[in-house]
């Protein structure tokens, strides 16, 4: 059977990535933050934010699809780690070539060997959310939506309100992977519920529901940056 693809979330995903793209730009470049004005630094933050948002709002899409599997695909964890170890070792075959960066050992290291040595510390979260996926939407599975709901209120509450506002840090701060097993709760109660088809007819759009995850997963943008 043909697989359909909605649109509207790969327009997202599309979406996400350029924000991660222009966070990324944003945050390797060598700003002078003394010799700009407030509104220019005001931006610059934004477009930070904006890349954490990226991040999260992907993961949540990723979740979204794969909540649903009951079984591990060996042969798309192996795809995955093949494509990580391929860009790699690209990336520092430039780099030695146009010394880009000053390479030492530990970077060939973490170069050779990503996913390991956290090279890139999304593909290494998303690489073991994945290999434990099975189990968590077992989990999903039997929870109810009361339940559901209780343990999305108290992680948003712990994974961000607390970091953010008390700095509680706790669960880690920053790049951690339980805010990103977090989101993938998040996207699989969308999908459980059919959240996508509850806007989209309310409202004829994606408007609402987009509008609630912006609002949502902000909160982890800005708690990202804070830190």
């Amino acid at each position: 059977m043909k697989k359909t693809r909605d649109s509207n979330l790969e327009l997202l995903r599309i979406i996400s990535i350029v924000l991660i793209i222009i966070g990324h730009v944003t945050w390797e470049t060598n700003w002078h933050f003394n010799h700009i004005g407030m509104g220019h630094l005001n931006g610059i933050e934004s477009l930070w934010i904006g890349g954490k948002l990226g991040v999260n709002i992907f993961a949540l899409i990723s979740a979204y699809f794969i909540s649903t599997r009951t079984k591990f695909k060996v042969e798309s964890i192996v795809k995955l780690w093949v494509e990580v170890l391929f860009y790699s070792w690209v990336i520092l075959a430039i780099s030695f070539i146009f010394r880009f960066h000053t390479l030492n050992a530990h970077n060939i290291l973490k170069s050779f060997l990503p996913i390991s040595f956290n090279g890139y510390w999304f593909i290494t979260v998303y690489f073991f959310i994945y290999l434990i996926h099975p189990v968590l939407n077992q989990l999903i599975k039997v929870l109810d939506k009361k339940k559901y709901l209780f343990l999305l209120l108290v992680g948003f509450m712990y994974l961000f309100v607390f970091a953010t506002f008390f700095r509680n840090n706790t669960a880690g701060s920053g790049d951690t992977w339980i805010t990103l097993v977090y989101v993938y709760f998040l996207g699989a109660y969308i999908r459980k519920y059919d959240l996508v088809s509850y806007f989209k007819d309310k409202k004829g759009s994606y408007d609402g529901i987009t509008d609630k995850l912006f609002d949502i997963i902000h909160h982890k943008g800005a708690f990202y940056y804070g830190n």
